[in-house]
């Protein structure tokens, strides 16, 4: 019965220190490396994010990624909104994510607005 209580509040206190993050906003570049990486410059962020890997990995699989592409480089081409949806630890601001390969996997990606 300890070990069990024990359990629950190490997994209690690793959700409390997580925090739902939505950032919205323009893609201003998007660039695909030859490793596959996805990665976007956005208004919320003005330094590279990695968005997925075209050839897959755990988190997000090959196939979501290239959709995930295809919204990104389309959201770019017309200047739509797109928003990013991200589960981070608790403080986490869209302006102060991390950023290259350090960034979190995002949980969506979604298409705001028109223009």
């Amino acid at each position: 019965m300890r070990t069990l209580s024990f359990i629950v509040l190490i997994a209690l206190s690793t959700t409390v220190q997580s925090a739902a993050l939505f950032c919205p906003g323009k893609v201003v570049q998007v660039i695909i490396y030859g490793n596959g990486n996805l990665m976007i410059q956005s208004t919320w962020r003005s330094d590279w994010t990695v968005l997925c890997n075209l050839k897959g990995n755990p988190s997000i699989d090959s196939v979501t990624c290239s959709h995930w592409s295809s919204l990104a480089t389309m959201a770019f081409k017309e200047g739509s909104q797109i928003g990013v949806y991200y589960n981070v630890p608790a403080g986490t601001t869209c302006a102060n994510l991390p950023t290259y390969a350090n960034a979190p996997v995002p949980v969506y990606l979604r298409l705001v607005s028109p223009k």
